[in-house]
């Protein structure tokens, strides 16, 4: 049998293990500049995804766990949207942003967090309702408390979006 003080220092061990590992699965967002030159490099393959999607339009969510609601797009459709997703470094995939107006698509480029609460950053493209805009949202995704959402103007149609939840 073991001691006590040997189970106890195992739990502590393992206590203070999980809390090392939850507290650090948020990770890091992308900076501003990293995202807005990634766009700028791929503008074709971004518009090129943004056209698929708004063809796509029974489609809400497509990512690589899941297409909302199921069956809008065949397997060989859903390999497509991967395949831009792996070279656009997009982790979240599309979805519609119902609040911003018809033809706005959200390109989920990092998400962290739990289905509780979490945080992601990515693009938004042609939103009708952009506010609040900021300077720059690296402040946001660096600061970890808080809820709320956050725009930064790129240009005419395109904005980067950090949202918490």
């Amino acid at each position: 049998m073991k001691r006590p003080a040997t189970i106890f220092g195992t739990l502590a061990i393992s206590t203070a293990a999980i809390i090392g590992l939850l507290s650090s699965i948020e990770g890091d967002h992308a900076s501003d500049k990293v995202l807005i030159q990634h766009l700028e490099r791929r503008a074709a393959d971004f518009e090129r995804l943004v056209a698929m999607f708004q063809q796509d339009n029974r489609a809400s969510v497509v990512d690589y766990t899941h297409v909302q609601p199921d069956g809008v797009i065949t397997v060989e459709q859903w390999d497509d949207y991967k395949a831009l997703f792996d070279e656009l470094e997009l982790k979240g995939g599309v979805r519609r942003s119902e609040g911003q107006g018809p033809g706005t698509v959200w390109l989920v480029s990092t998400f962290q967090g739990f289905v509780t609460h979490g945080s992601s950053k990515g693009f938004l493209y042609q939103p009708t309702n952009s506010a609040p805009l900021y300077p720059s949202l690296d402040e946001m995704s660096e600061n970890r408390e808080g809820l709320g959402i956050g725009y930064r103007k790129i240009d005419e149609e395109w904005y980067l979006v950090f949202g918490r939840d």
